[in-house]
C-alpha cells in the first residue's frame, strides 16, 4: 500500500493568501480618473462657456456671444471675456457688450446647489454698440416685433385746407363769367336800361326843347329894354305888363313838364340802380362762396399737436414699454410660498408641489453688482442690490449714474427698484435725462409725420408696473427746439404751411401719462398729453392762416372782380349814360332863368305903373284942391 508522505499532503492542501487591494485594477481608474481631471480642467470652461451662451441665446431670441470663460476650482471664481448680447430687434446691433465681468461663488453650506454671489464686478459695460455680424439666427423663423405705426388721420382736415389755397385752382374755381348768378342777372338788367335808354332818348328832345319859349323871351328882352315916358306911354306899359304877366303861364307850364320829366327819370333811374345793388349784392354773396373763411376748428392746434407729438409720444412709449415687457420676460416667474396644509393637500392629489419656503435663499442671488462702463461720451458708474431668482425674496434696487467725460457733470441718472408680490411683480423705475438731445427720444419709430425733434431737453420718464396697470409718465422741457417733418408725409401745401408754423420753440413743455390697464379680457389704454406747445402753435397757426388767407382771398377778390367788372362793363356803362337828369337840369334852368327874368321884369313894371297912378292921383288932388280954394 503506497503512502503519501506528509510534506507532500501539506504543500497540496495549503490554501491561497487572499488580497483586499489588488494593485492591477487600480491602474484602469487612475488613467479613467486622469482623463477625466484632465478633460475637465481642458474642457469644462469651454463646455460651460457654449452652455451659457446656448441658454442665453434661446432666452434672448438672438446670438449672446461670450469671449472667454475661466472657472478656478481653488476660490470657486469666475472671470468672463467679451460678452455680446444681441438686440433681437435689429441684429446689427447689441444691447450691451461686457468687457469683463468677475466674482467668487460663496462658499456656504446653506447655498450649496445654489448659485449665489455676495458681490460681482461689471466693467467697460456699453449700451447700443454696433455689430460686424448680424446676430440674428438664421435657422429660426423669429417673429421681429413690431412697433405700432403713428395713428394718422388727425391732419386730413388741415391737409385739405392747404389743398385749398391753389392760385392754379382760382380760374375753375370761379368759372365761366356766363355761370355767375350776378353776370346772369346783369345782362337782363343790361336789357331793361338799353330799353328805358331807348324811351328816354325819343322823349327827352321834346322835353328839353326850350323853342316855345323863345318868342316868349324874345318879347320879355324887348320890354325890358324899352324906355317909358310917362303919362304919355302909360298905355304901352300896360300893355307891355300884360304881355309879361300872361308869359308866365307858358314859362311856367314849361317848368312844370321838366320837373315831371326829371322827378320820372329819377325814378327809373333809382329803380334801375337798386336792380343794379341787387346784382352787386349777389356778385359779394358768390365771391363769399368762393373765400376761404379762416375760422373754425379745423385750424385748432390740438388735432396738430397730437398728429405731430402725441402719436409720436404715444408710439415712444408704446416702444419702451416694450423694452421693459421683454426684460421682464427675462425674468423668472415668482414661485410663491403656501401653507403646509395646502402642500400636503396638493401632493395627497398626485399633485407636484414646487413652492419656495418663505424667506430662503433663492436658487440664483447675487447680492451687489458693481457696474462701470460707457454709453456714448458718458461714463457709466452704478450698483444693482438683490439680484436674485426670487425677488419676492429681496427687492431689486438699481442705481446707475452716467457722467460726462469730460465736465464730470451728471447727464443722467436711472433709478428703480424691482420686487415679487403674491399678485404679481411691482416696478418703479425712475429716468432723468439732462439736456438730452431731442432727437433720441422718437428713434427708432417709424412716425407717419415726425421726422424728429432737434435741441435739447431735460426728460424724466418714471415707469410704474403693478398687477392692476402699466404706466409711463414722461415730463419733458426743452429750450430752442425744432420740429422737422418727414418728407412725402403730407402734400407741398400742408409741407410748406406746417413749415411756416414749425419754427423755433424758445421754451417746450410736454407731459404725456400714458396707462395699459390690465383684465381678464384685455385692459384698456388711456392717454393724456398736456404741452404749452398747443397755445403756441394756435398763435402761429391762426396767424399764418390769416396772412394766407388774406392773400389767397385777395388774389382770388381781385381777379373774381375782373371777370365779372368784365362781363358787366356793358352795363355799367349804359347805367352810367342813362342819367340825363342833367340835361333836364339844364334846361329846367334856363326856364327858372327866364321865369326869374319875367318875373323881375314884371315887379319894375308894376312898380312903374304904380309910381305913375299915385303921381296921377297926387295930381289930381292938388287940382282939386286948387279948384276948392277958387270956389271959396
Amino acid at each position: 500500500m503506497s503512502t503519501t508522505t506528509p510534506r507532500a499532503q501539506d504543500k497540496a492542501v495549503t490554501p491561497k493568501k487572499v488580497r483586499f487591494f489588488r494593485f492591477s485594477a487600480l491602474i484602469p481608474f487612475a488613467l479613467i480618473t486622469m482623463l477625466l481631471v484632465g478633460g475637465y480642467l481642458l474642457f469644462f470652461d469651454r463646455l460651460v462657456k457654449r452652455g451659457l451662451e446656448a441658454s442665453f441665446t434661446a432666452m434672448n431670441g438672438a446670438k449672446v456671444e461670450i469671449g472667454s470663460f475661466d472657472f478656478s476650482l481653488l476660490d470657486t471664481s469666475v472671470k468672463t471675456r467679451g460678452i455680446q448680447w444681441t438686440d433681437a430687434d435689429a441684429p446689427m446691433k447689441n444691447l450691451f457688450e461686457i468687457g469683463a465681468t468677475e466674482f467668487t461663488l460663496q462658499p456656504n453650506p446653506l447655498s450649496v446647489g445654489k448659485f449665489v454671489v455676495t458681490r460681482m464686478a461689471i466693467q467697460d459695460l456699453r449700451l447700443g454698440t454696433d455689430r460686424t455680424q448680424s446676430g440674428a439666427l438664421p435657422a429660426q423663423d423669429r417673429k421681429a416685433t413690431s412697433t405700432a405705426p403713428a395713428s394718422g388721420g388727425t391732419l386730413e382736415s388741415l391737409e385739405a385746407y392747404a389743398k385749398g389755397i391753389d392760385y392754379k385752382a382760382i380760374a375753375s374755381k370761379i368759372g365761366q363769367p356766363e355761370d355767375i348768378p350776378a353776370v346772369r342777372l346783369g345782362k337782363e338788367l343790361e336789357a331793361k336800361v338799353q330799353a328805358r335808354s331807348d324811351l328816354w332818348k325819343q322823349r327827352l328832345p321834346a322835353v328839353t326843347n326850350l323853342g316855345e319859349l323863345q318868342t316868349t323871351s324874345d318879347e320879355i328882352q324887348a320890354i325890358a329894354r324899352r324906355k317909358y315916358k310917362l303919362p304919355e306911354d302909360l298905355a304901352q306899359l300896360r300893355k307891355d305888363l300884360d304881355t309879361v304877366k300872361n308869359a308866365r303861364q307858358q314859362v311856367q307850364g314849361k317848368q312844370d313838364v321838366l320837373k315831371q320829366a326829371r322827378q320820372d327819370l329819377q325814378t327809373d333811374l333809382a329803380e334801375l340802380r337798386t336792380a343794379y345793388a341787387q346784382v352787386n349784392e349777389l356778385r359779394e354773396s358768390k365771391l363769399k362762396d368762393l373765400l376761404i373763411d379762416p375760422q373754425g376748428d379745423v385750424f385748432s392746434a390740438s388735432n396738430l399737436l397730437s398728429a405731430l407729438l402725441g402719436d409720436s409720444l404715444v408710439d415712444s412709449a408704446r416702444q419702451y414699454l416694450g423694452y421693459y415687457e421683454k426684460f421682464k420676460g427675462y425674468l423668472p416667474e415668482q414661485k410663491q410660498t403656501a401653507e403646509v396644509k395646502v402642500v400636503q393637500r396638493e401632493r395627497a392629489h398626485g399633485t407636484t408641489v414646487d413652492f419656495v419656503r418663505a424667506g430662503a435663499l433663492p436658487s440664483v442671488y447675487i447680492g451687489q453688482i458693481d457696474l462701470s462702463g460707457s454709453h456714448g461720451s458718458a461714463t457709466l458708474s452704478g450698483t444693482v442690490l438683490n439680484a436674485s431668482s426670487d425677488l419676492s425674496y429681496k427687492p431689486l434696487l438699481l442705481n446707475v449714474d452716467f457722467r460726462d467725460a469730460q465736465s464730470k457733470a451728471d447727464v443722467a441718472t436711472l433709478r428703480g427698484s424691482m420686487s415679487g408680490a403674491k399678485e404679481g411683480l411691482n416696478s418703479n423705475i425712475q429716468l432723468t435725462l439732462r439736456q438730452s438731445p431731442l432727437q433720441g427720444l422718437s428713434q427708432g419709430v417709424d412716425h407717419t409725420y415726425l421726422a424728429g425733434l432737434d435741441g435739447k431737453a431735460d426728460i424724466r420718464a418714471t415707469l410704474t408696473d403693478t398687477p392692476q396697470n402699466l404706466s409711463l409718465a414722461l415730463r419733458i422741457e426743452g429750450r430752442n427746439v425744432g420740429l422737422r417733418l418727414k418728407p412725402g408725409s403730407v402734400g407741398q401745401d400742408m409741407e410748406r404751411m406746417l413749415s411756416a408754423v414749425l419754427t423755433q420753440i424758445d421754451l417746450l413743455t410736454l407731459e404725456l401719462d400714458y396707462t395699459q390697464e390690465r383684465g381678464p379680457q384685455g385692459g384698456r389704454t388711456s392717454t393724456r398729453l398736456r404741452s404749452n406747445l398747443e397755445p403756441i402753435l394756435n398763435a402761429r397757426l391762426r396767424a399764418y392762416v390769416a396772412a394766407q388767407v388774406a392773400k389767397f382771398n385777395g388774389e382770388l377778390r381781385n381777379r373774381f372782380n375782373a371777370e365779372v367788372d368784365q362781363a358787366l362793363a356793358p352795363l355799367k356803362q349804359k347805367l352810367d349814360g342813362f342819367d340825363q337828369t342833367g340835361t333836364l337840369s339844364t334846361a329846367l334852368g334856363d326856364a327858372d332863368k327866364l321865369d326869374a327874368a319875367r318875373a323881375k321884369l314884371e315887379s319894375e313894371l308894376n312898380q312903374k305903373l304904380k309910381a305913375e297912378e299915385n303921381r296921377f292921383k297926387s295930381k289930381a288932388k292938388d287940382k282939386l284942391e286948387d279948384k276948392l280954394k277958387s270956389l271959396r
